[in-house]
């Protein structure tokens, strides 16, 4: 079991469930609260309710209803976005340029998240975290998909798409999205960490995931170079050894501003060669109690125990 890190360490770990206790060993602050169990509240099809109780705090996934809590604070922060990767080592009509371009003209992004709500807040069309994304989706070309789909010859031939439970409604509404244009999904929830299986990942067309932006250049890169990553494994050797050379020369940058140039010349060209679909940009939000303090949301869409106090009455 891990010991978990810095002012607190993990005293039990079950499925669901995570207690984490005070660590008065840590060589700096001590954290505040002595013991935060962190519970993951199933989704039963019904609305789920919190007491007005000043030892909660609810962190939102999007994935199930709660009641209204009018007067605790609210706290939200854009933290990455949705995107579908092609499995661009299988053959089939992923190697066509044209339906891949089909795929990214055919979803109407602005739509998305006015139907599917929160996570999903703003369109998103790279893999880069913009400071004001914009409302509305300027890629978003149903005749132009058509004319590409002529282009690229597609005969209806079904795709794989494979994503895991959070991602199930975005995953039945691009279903549906794409079924207007004519192209047919075949839709597989599975398991996290059957979607990890290098067998998953072979016979996957399109995998539904969202990438981790708000942690910064380095997490971008790492889904660039890591084996696990879903958007290296979906890459040909080919583009993978042109990714390894550009990320090369990126790093090789002293100055900060050089290296974000050089990673938007990377994304323009993984853009240009159609290698995912951009989404949504979406967010994390954390209702809290009024009378806790310090509650921020950080850059993993997690809020940090460690800063969290409780301010009494009077």
């Amino acid at each position: 079991m891990p010991v978990g890190a810095g002012s607190y360490r993990i005293a039990k770990l079950t499925p669901g469930m995570c207690v984490l206790e005070v660590f008065p060993d840590y060589y700096a602050a001590r954290g505040l609260i002595d013991r935060i169990e962190v519970m993951i509240i199933p989704d039963t099809g019904g609305v789920w309710t919190v007491e007005n109780n000043p030892g909660v705090l609810v962190v939102e996934t999007g994935e199930a209803n709660r009641q209204e809590l009018k007067t605790w604070r609210r706290s939200r922060l854009v933290t990455g976005c949705s995107m579908l990767t092609m499995n661009l080592a299988k053959p089939g009509i992923l190697q066509n340029d044209s339906f891949r371009r089909a795929l990214a003209l055919a979803v109407d992004r602005s739509r998305m998240v006015r139907e599917l709500g929160y996570p999903h807040a703003f369109p998103c069309l790279g893999f880069h975290l913009d400071p004001q994304p914009a409302a509305a989706d300027s890629l978003y070309d149903s005749e132009e998909a058509s004319r590409e789909l002529e282009r690229a010859g597609y005969g209806g031939e079904g795709l794989k798409l494979y994503a895991y439970l959070r991602h199930e409604q975005a995953a039945y509404w691009l279903q549906q999205q794409y079924g207007q244009a004519g192209i047919r999904l075949d839709v597989h929830i599975l398991p996290w960490e059957e979607l990890m299986k290098e067998e998953r990942l072979r016979e996957a067309d399109l995998i539904l995931f969202e990438a981790l932006l708000s942690e910064g250049l380095l997490r971008q890169i790492e889904y660039l170079l890591s084996r696990y990553s879903f958007i290296r494994s979906m890459l040909e050797p080919g583009i993978q050894a042109e990714v390894d050379r550009l990320v090369g020369r990126l790093l090789q940058e002293a100055e900060p501003e050089a290296r974000d140039e050089a990673f938007q010349r990377l994304e323009t060209w993984l853009i240009e060669r159609g290698t995912a679909v951009y989404l949504t940009y979406n967010e994390a939000r954390v209702l809290s109690h009024p009378a806790q303090q310090g509650v921020r949301l950080n850059a993993a869409g997690w809020v940090d125990f460690k800063d969290i106090w409780f301010k009494g009455e009077g």
